[in-house]
């Protein structure tokens, strides 16, 4: 079984966000395995920039992208993304300064806190994460990009503040970040650098 994913390029980016991914891997969650379904984990091995799809059983790996699992009441499914020669003909603008304003980063505690709601939660979490990754690290060869997502819980603000931690920063080109709600953990994020 695999499914067309509805995907589009994120302002000027010439590859696919790991922002929508998650979105429309969150809806397509919800509509197989019910209504409490949500991405625990998702995990990309490079970027994209044709259609995707997701499938239910591992494929070769020239063709993939990443993978993920989802948590329901079923317990836990994996699936892997998987890159089409079809080109994505879609483009949705966006704004990347308005997720992060009134961010407070606090660089010698390795934190960056937002407690207005700004976006929907899966862009504050990434948008967060990135700003801070550049303040702590900001001379790269590349860029600061999402690589891994693990969740503990569904992202769900309910107007708590979002705070995220960066726990470790390993040779300038790899962090873990862990991503709180209030004093609730979550889960993590990871950041690579990358040359998109």
């Amino acid at each position: 079984m695999s499914t067309v994913l509805p995907l589009s390029f994120k302002a000027e980016r010439r590859y696919l966000h790991g922002s929508d991914f998650f979105q429309v891997l969150s809806d397509w969650a919800v509509s197989e395995y019910g209504s409490e379904a949500y991405l625990s984990r998702l995990s990309f091995r490079r970027l994209a920039r044709n259609c995707c799809l997701v499938v239910l059983e591992k494929s070769s790996a020239d063709l993939l992208v990443g993978e993920g699992e989802v948590t329901s009441a079923q317990g836990r499914s994996p699936f892997w993304l998987i890159e089409t020669d079809k080109p994505v003909t879609e483009r949705c603008p966006f704004e990347e300064t308005g997720i992060t304003a009134g961010m407070v980063l606090r660089e010698k505690e390795r934190v960056a806190e937002l407690s207005e709601i700004n976006g929907n939660a899966i862009d504050e979490v990434i948008f967060l994460t990135k700003q801070l990754n550049y303040a702590i690290s900001p001379e790269v060869d590349g860029n600061w990009l999402f690589g891994q997502l693990q969740l503990e819980m569904p992202l769900q603000r309910a107007g708590r503040p979002l705070r995220i931690v960066m726990r470790s920063l390993l040779a300038n080109r790899f962090s873990v970040n862990d991503i709180y709600y209030g004093d609730q953990r979550v889960g993590n994020i990871r950041f690579i650098v990358g040359k998109p």
